[in-house]
């Protein structure tokens, strides 16, 4: 089970497409229990490019989300939301 904590989309400025940066828990409900944060970045752009980096614990999770909110801010892109999504199995 998948449950997203934090979710940023940033456009950039030609328009060209987007940078999504979310923060999961990812709880794997079958492996006794076994859970993760997972920092994701996933690039719109033809073709879609998903890079997550998992961590044990969330202070880590948060600060390597706030790192990457920080760097798009900092290199003036457009940030369009923020929000919580909720609980979701992902297969």
């Amino acid at each position: 089970m998948l449950a997203c904590l934090r979710s940023a989309r940033f456009l950039y400025p030609d328009g060209s497409g987007s940078i999504v940066v979310e923060l999961r828990r990812h709880h794997d409900l079958n492996s006794n229990g076994i859970k993760e944060f997972l920092v994701t970045r996933r690039l719109t752009m033809s073709p879609t490019t998903l890079i997550t980096k998992a961590f044990g614990t969330l202070p880590e999770a948060i600060r390597h989300w706030d790192l990457h909110v920080a760097v798009l801010t900092d290199k003036g892109m457009e940030r369009r939301d923020d929000r919580i999504v909720g609980f979701h199995e992902e297969g």
